[in-house]
């Protein structure tokens, strides 16, 4: 089976990465992979050791000048990477006994048209209205809609969805799907990640240009299942909470909108499920079309 690279953009969250990389020794036996880890955060004694380590291991550790970004991060390491799988996830990503590279690489390779496999997200602490344990379903996968200057994110059930399958491995096509992406590197050629967009709208974005993609599209398996560690403010460091969560953030995160929103002429995200009643959805668009008309 084909080796992929495991690309990890890391920032600030130094135990949440040694728990990362630990659990993808631990549970990936099935795939070959080398490692790349692109950091922008400080270096502590501890992490240059562990990096040391890695580095002798025959992965690639490239350190950046702090706070560059998510996706300027991204596209600074993509050049060191030979592999034609790359396994697109964040510092607070885990492996368990339940995530099938394996399963998710056979529907990639076996589909000449699947450009990238997402899978099942379980989280593990309270995070964004998902308790700790529980799978992601309700925010986790779906379709996207663009209605004028409205976007719409219909988040579908995985139980509800009616599947396809490659070698007894299920999978369906949506247009949007969580952060732990395995895809080919020739999707690359077709999307590239904004380098203005430092922090918010990098994923949507990423998510929108696949799905204007004619080449590839996007593959949703429940057959894998990944977690997520969604760290809490306490467990941060002072300097970590200052630029995601302080006013630099707020000043960051407004220029990455105002470019995002002129990049797809986007006013307005509504979000409902695939279970809400067809009036609540006519509603909603119908609140959000008069809303920015």
């Amino acid at each position: 089976m084909e080796k992929i690279a495991i690309l990890i953009k890391t920032f600030e969250r130094e135990e949440y990465l040694y728990n990362c990389i630990n659990s993808i020794k631990k549970y990936l036996n099935s795939v070959k992979y080398k490692i790349y880890i692109c950091d922008d955060g400080p270096k502590s004694n501890q992490k240059k050791s562990f990096y040391d380590k890695l580095k002798n291991e025959g992965h690639f550790i490239l350190e950046l000048p702090y706070n560059v970004g998510a996706n300027p991060g991204r596209l600074a390491i993509l050049p060191y990477i030979s592999e034609n799988i790359i396994l697109r996830m964040d510092d607070d990503f885990y492996f368990c006994e339940d995530t099938r590279i394996d399963k998710m690489l056979m529907l990639l390779t076996k589909d000449e048209t699947a450009g990238a496999v997402v899978g099942l997200e379980k989280q593990l602490s309270n995070n964004k209205g998902v308790k700790t344990g529980e799978l992601r379903i309700k925010d986790s996968h779906g379709k996207l809609k663009k209605i004028g200057s409205v976007l719409i994110k219909c988040f579908m059930d995985y139980k509800k969805e009616s599947y396809n399958t490659i070698d007894n491995i299920k999978y369906c096509t949506i247009d949007y799907g969580r952060n732990f992406i395995l895809m080919k590197k020739s999707l690359l050629e077709y999307i590239v990640w904004d380098y203005c967009l430092k922090f918010a709208g990098e994923h949507l974005d990423f998510m929108l240009q696949l799905k204007k993609c004619k080449k590839y599209k996007l593959l949703f398996t429940p057959e894998s299942i990944h977690l997520h560690a969604g760290p809490q403010k306490k467990e941060l460091s002072e300097s970590y909470i200052n630029i995601r969560y302080g006013d630099n953030l707020k000043k960051n995160e407004k220029n990455s909108n105002i470019i995002f929103i002129q990049k797809w002429g986007i006013a307005k995200i509504i979000s409902f499920h695939i279970e809400d009643n067809i009036f609540i959805k006519l509603k909603k668009i119908t609140i959000a079309l008069i809303k920015v008309l």
